[in-house]
């Protein structure tokens, strides 16, 4: 992630970070058992775009400065690629993953699935899902929200502000 973001710099304001993990975050180091080594966490991580926000230009200075930091569309079998998940050369150190997200636009319909962004770039078209909010904590600049969705518990940070209300 922190890499991710610094490659990104300012357009990280423009995305949203939905998944990776930071085991360190869940069970603190100092709670370890004697022998146990902290695990790293994931080396993948999804992207939400926003669609109403970024511009195509927006999006083509996302692909230009993943391209410049090694980050590659994923070739699958038979030199097909999926334009939706970047990675970087498997050559140049760990290998980290991002899945490119996007809300789906009226637009578009149901069945279509990726959004196009440029030739070699697109975002899966997620849709929404229904989630029970549980508490929300603003904290000055964000706003922390805890819901509940398919009964598992899961928390979210907002940069801006939203009128969510607990039910």
């Amino acid at each position: 992630l922190l890499h991710v973001a610094t490659v990104l710099g300012e357009w990280m304001d423009q995305v949203t970070l939905i998944g990776g993990i930071v085991p360190s975050l869940l069970v603190p180091p100092s709670e370890l058992p004697d022998g146990v080594e902290a695990h790293p966490g994931t080396t993948d991580l999804d992207l939400g775009l926003q669609l109403s926000v970024l511009t195509q230009e927006g999006y083509a200075t996302i692909s230009q400065l993943l391209r410049q930091a090694g980050y590659r569309p994923m070739e699958k079998e038979e030199d097909k690629i999926r334009r939706q998940t970047w990675r970087t050369d498997p050559a140049l150190g760990p290998v980290v993953t991002i899945d490119f997200l996007i809300a789906r636009s009226p637009l578009h319909p149901p069945t279509r699935r990726l959004q196009n962004l440029e030739p070699d770039f697109a975002a899966l078209i997620a849709d929404g899902f229904d989630a029970e909010v549980v508490v929300v904590e603003p904290t000055g600049s964000e706003t922390q929200l805890f819901a509940r969705v398919a009964g598992q518990e899961v928390a979210a940070v907002f940069r801006e502000r939203h009128d969510f209300v607990p039910g």
